[in-house]
């Protein structure tokens, strides 16, 4: 699989990809229709990407303004290949890749909060590690205000999640590409 930058300052630049045994990077075109609903929330934002796999999620959003990121993962092999793609970037970039679960490791995330942008995409049967999340992060003031969130999900959960209270979160939006979707959630 071939994993590119779609747009932005490093548009075109090619990622190095993690064993997929280990990571399902997101596609160029769900990425693609991720990034075109978020549109003017990307520059500036202050991202967290759980899950990351390759990064690519995070890496797109530095690409098209954002003004930070912070790549989670546990893998010790996965994290190997996001710190290959962060040196792709340059050292000017404020990107880092971090071992990580959540939630045992919530606290090493803290200290580069608050975020404004989430990215979640844990494997698909976890249905409660997002939901978990959504609770903990305010508690723990891990996320701004007006923090948007992005939960990568197989298609077949998007029809019964829509219809749960995420309170204080609302579902802005729901999309479904194939066998995958995601739920937008802003506070």
């Amino acid at each position: 699989m071939t994993l590119k930058i779609i747009a932005g300052e490093k548009r075109g630049l090619k990622l190095f990809v993690p064993d997929p045994t280990l990571a399902k990077p997101t596609s160029a075109k769900v990425r693609e229709a991720i990034f075109s609903i978020l549109g003017e929330k990307v520059p500036s934002a202050r991202v967290l990407d759980l899950y990351a796999g390759s990064g690519a999620m995070a890496l797109e959003a530095i690409s098209r303004g954002a003004e930070s990121a912070t790549c989670a993962d546990e893998n010790q092999k996965v994290l190997k290949t996001i710190g290959q793609n962060i040196a792709l970037f340059g050292k000017d970039k404020d990107i880092v890749a971090l071992a990580a679960s959540f939630p045992k490791d919530i606290n090493l995330l803290i200290p580069r909060s608050p975020y404004d942008l989430i990215f979640l995409d844990p494997p698909y049967r976890d249905i409660e590690v997002p939901q978990s999340f959504l609770k903990l992060a305010i508690k723990t003031k891990l996320i701004a205000p007006s923090a948007t969130l992005v939960w990568e999900m197989a298609s077949s959960n998007l029809a019964r999640l829509e219809l749960i209270s995420f309170t204080p979160w609302t579902v802005w939006k729901s999309r479904s590409w194939g066998k995958k979707a995601a739920l937008f959630l802003e506070l």
